[in-house]
């Protein structure tokens, strides 16, 4: 696996709302596996976030609900002759 910078950090954290200050203190902290870890938190959290966010923004357009007409009952549905059957 490839080594994590501060920066991938920084960059990743400013997503999730994080100041640099902070971000860049605790990063500059840690081991190479810690600054690993934080880096994969902070990935797994705006992915998270993303993911509720579109959920949230979907609920609210109200869209329709998808309708088929798998398993409809044509039994019941009677369609006019055409000119042609009836020569």
């Amino acid at each position: 696996m490839s080594l994590v910078t501060v920066q991938d950090i920084i960059e990743t954290g400013r997503q999730a709302s994080l100041t640099n200050t902070v971000l860049a203190e605790w990063a500059e902290k840690g081991t190479p596996k810690q600054r690993e870890y934080l880096h994969g938190m902070l990935l797994a959290e705006d992915e998270s976030r993303q993911a509720s966010r579109r959920q949230r923004l979907l609920s609210a357009a109200r869209l329709p609900a998808l309708k088929s007409l798998t398993g409809f009952d044509y039994s019941s549905v009677k369609f006019p002759r055409t000119t042609a059957e009836k020569n």
